[in-house]
């Protein structure tokens, strides 16, 4: 059983929500606000930010202390009067798809740029990279990996043995390598007839199988 996180980080198609859980003293939350922070590792570097409705609960004060937090990593206060700063229906998280909520929580890591030659990525959850991943560059994460660009690199999914695991990516460079839960797809498997559309890759039997996204119906 998962334990509850004191603070958790959701990225969107705008950028980041930060959530936290209010019961917890303000000392902890803060705590574990610089843990997550640092162990992300400059990922968020750029990324707006807001907070969720928790923040309510906390007094102006404070929130200016967690907002001090953040922009000593680099990240950058959403303008309070944009749709999600106001957290609400209209947010659309990202991977609420049926097909990429496939077992692990909503929550992604977002790296709102696009990644360079020698660049490498690890991530204990699902990730989505604004921009390409560029040959040379490799990323790797326990769930689903969202690319939105061209994959030219090496993308891993479900690395802890996630079968379930997919790469949804716009376009596919014959350069790339995808692997899902260690399992290698085929160099040039269907990328050239996929150039202009969206594709999954995922795992079917014991091959990486790669097709239009959404799949055609």
């Amino acid at each position: 059983m998962l334990t509850k996180e004191i603070v958790s980080i959701k990225g969107t198609r705008e950028g980041l929500i930060i959530v936290f859980d209010p019961n917890y003293e303000f000392e902890e939350i803060k705590k574990s606000l610089r843990n997550k922070m640092e162990a992300a590792n400059n990922f968020f570097k750029g990324a707006k930010f807001t907070f969720g409705r928790a923040v309510q609960a906390i007094s102006s004060q404070q929130r200016l202390e967690i907002e001090n937090i953040c922009q000593q990593y680099g990240l950058v206060p959403f303008p309070k009067t944009s749709s999600l700063a106001c957290d609400g229906k209209n947010i659309k998280l990202f991977l609420k798809d049926p097909v990429l909520n496939n077992g692990l929580a909503e929550q992604a890591w977002l790296v709102p740029r696009p990644l360079r030659s020698g660049q490498e990525i690890n991530c204990p959850g699902h990730l989505v990279i604004i921009g390409d991943v560029h040959s040379g560059a490799k990323v790797a994460a326990a769930g689903n990996v969202v690319v939105m660009g061209t994959c030219a690199g090496t993308v891993c999914a479900g690395e802890k043995n996630n079968y379930h695991a997919v790469i949804v990516t716009l376009s596919i460079d014959k350069k790339s390598c995808l692997v899902i839960a260690g399992v290698k797809a085929e160099p040039g498997v269907n990328f050239n007839s996929l150039k202009k559309q969206a594709q999954i890759a995922f795992l079917e039997g014991q091959k990486v199988a790669i097709e239009p996204y959404p799949k055609n119906k």
